[in-house]
């Protein structure tokens, strides 16, 4: 979280001198409120439609010269043979390594 609000920040000061700021986020979060810039909410990235999806809002503003792709979920601790929790892999492999090239393809 504080890292994408000290990114949001920058944009906040690039957006001054004409960059344009796009905050793609799968909900309304409080660190995206207060930043002067266009935003969309209901991408996610775990989702297969999501290049789809970010294609759309991304075509708006191409190029794009810069990609910032901050999804990540973490799965529970307890990963001991015998104790995995495949729904918890599936989920966290969904978004951190498919959802990445999900964004990557629609940039």
């Amino acid at each position: 979280r504080v890292y994408i609000d000290d990114m949001l920040k920058v944009g906040d000061d690039r957006w001054a001198t004409r960059w344009r700021v796009v905050a793609v986020a799968r909900q309304h979060t409080d660190v995206i409120h207060g930043h002067d810039r266009e935003r969309t909410d209901g991408i996610d990235v775990s989702k297969p439609d999501a290049s789809n999806a970010l294609g759309i809002v991304l075509a708006k503003y191409a190029p794009v010269d810069v990609l910032i792709n901050n999804a990540a979920v973490c799965i529970g601790r307890e990963c001991a043979v015998g104790n995995v929790d495949y729904g918890a892999w599936t989920r966290s492999f969904d978004t951190n390594v498919m959802g990445a090239m999900r964004v990557l393809e629609a940039a």
